[in-house]
């Protein structure tokens, strides 16, 4: 389990779309559950990350990149969850 956190967290590093989806699920998550932080925080990431992704669906090189995917899997995740 450790290796496909390790992975995930490396891709965050290396993208900034997921690396905004990612952020913005964790503090809205954060937000929720202990009624503490900015829910404004995490809607400006997922603005971002929403931003970024429509921007490469024009590109075939990046639309179906593993960023793009998980950028849309992790805004998905926290779309379906609160």
């Amino acid at each position: 389990m450790m290796n496909l956190k390790l992975a995930w967290l490396s891709m965050a590093t290396k993208d900034e779309a997921y690396f905004h989806a990612l952020i913005s699920q964790f503090t809205a998550h954060f937000s929720l559950i202990y009624k503490r932080g900015d829910p404004m925080e995490a809607l400006t990431h997922r603005m971002e990350a929403v931003k970024l992704v429509n921007a490469r669906l024009g590109d075939p090189d990046l639309e179906a990149s593993d960023g793009t995917v998980s950028a849309v899997a992790c805004i998905a995740n926290y779309e379906v969850n609160t």
